[in-house]
Formats: structure tokens, C-alpha cells, sequence
């Protein structure tokens, strides 16, 4: 993101957040890639082989170079650390989930949100954040209506709900579009989605 957006944002958003703010770009080198047969999954499940093949011997100490190139590579080190702020009570800071008890003023109690905690021995404490700023507070509040209303459909087993709930996400740019792409993994899946009851497409 150019350093005139960040100023006007005046802060630093997450890097996830470039499928909201800089869309064109984000789509183009989607298609770029597609075009190039350049998959992603198809890369990690490439590099996962890799690595199972290597730690299939239990004569292996070192750490293969591949695993610099999984993505989520860092998650078991954070996992790591937590427990050990847990285990040690360091009450040090990490980002976490954990139920937003009102930490971020505008969404419900008892939603799950991202935040920077003190891990103690204890529990998370959440550093308090209080009101969001305008722009901020409204792609918060529609990603929260989504998951509510995710999370209503998987407990209701209502496949029609689930498909209201993609329509209306924030990177939803057609109601038919996204009924569309829905309908498609629904053909290709319906075998595993008899829990969920009819659904009316």
C-alpha cells in the first residue's frame, strides 16, 4: 500500500487486508498466476511432500530449508511461545483469538476477535481498544455480520443461510456471482453436505 494511503488510513493495516483496500491489484495477480498455472495450493502441497518425505525418517535433526517456504511456517514457533507464557506465566505480548467481552465497542460481547493479549498463567488479557475509528469500525462490524451469520447457518444446518452469508461478505461484488460459485462447490461436494438439509438453489 502506498505510503499516501497508509497516512490517510493513519494506521497500519494487516497484510490480508490488501483484498479489501487494493482489490485490482490483488485480482490481477490472482489471474496472472492462474493463467501461469502458478497455484498456490498446488505449491503447498508440493513443498508439504517434501517435507514429509524428509521428517519420514526419524534419523532426521535438521530442519529442512523447504519449510522456509510453507506458508504458515511461523504458527507452531507462536504456538510454541504461548505455551510457554502460559506454562511460565511471562506475561508477555502476543496476538490471539478470544471472546471480545467488550474490548471493541461496536460488535458483540461475546464474538471472537484477533487482538494483542498479556498471556499470563491465567488467561489472555486483552489490551483494551475501546471505540474503532469510523473507517475501520465498518468492515469490523460487516465481517462480524458475516460470521454471525455463518455460524447461524452451520447451527440452523441452513444451506440457504450459508449462501446469504457469502453474498453478503464484504468481497461479495454480485448476489449471482456468488450464487453462482456456490452452487458450483455444492455440485461438486452435495455427498458431504446431506447434514445440512435441502438446499434450494
Amino acid at each position: 500500500m502506498s505510503l499516501e494511503n497508509l497516512q490517510r488510513l493513519g494506521c497500519y493495516p494487516h497484510s490480508n487486508l490488501k483484498f479489501y483496500y487494493q482489490d485490482e491489484v490483488v485480482t490481477k495477480t490472482f489471474l496472472d498466476n492462474q493463467k501461469n498455472r502458478k497455484i498456490l495450493t498446488n505449491e503447498m502441497i508440493e513443498i508439504s511432500d517434501l517435507l514429509y518425505k524428509n521428517y519420514a525418517d526419524e534419523n532426521t535433526v535438521n530442519v529442512s530449508k523447504d519449510i522456509q517456504k510453507r506458508l504458515g511456517r511461523s504458527f507452531a514457533q507462536t504456538a510454541i511461545e504461548i505455551m510457554d507464557a502460559i506454562k511460565n506465566n511471562k506475561k508477555n505480548y502476543h496476538v490471539i483469538h478470544t471472546v471480545n467481552h467488550g474490548h471493541i465497542v461496536g460488535i458483540p460481547d461475546e464474538t471472537s476477535i484477533e487482538i494483542t493479549a498479556r498471556i499470563t498463567k491465567d488467561g489472555p488479557i486483552p489490551v483494551h481498544i475501546g471505540e474503532l475509528p469510523l473507517h475501520v469500525r465498518g468492515i469490523v462490524q460487516h465481517l462480524k455480520a458475516y460470521e454471525e451469520l455463518l455460524c447461524d447457518a452451520i447451527y440452523e444446518k441452513d444451506l440457504n443461510k450459508a449462501l446469504l452469508a457469502f453474498q453478503i461478505h464484504p468481497l461479495s461484488k454480485s448476489f449471482k456471482s456468488t450464487k453462482d460459485a456456490f452452487n458450483a462447490l455444492y455440485e461438486k461436494h452435495k455427498e458431504y453436505l446431506t447434514y445440512y438439509g435441502v438446499y434450494n438453489k
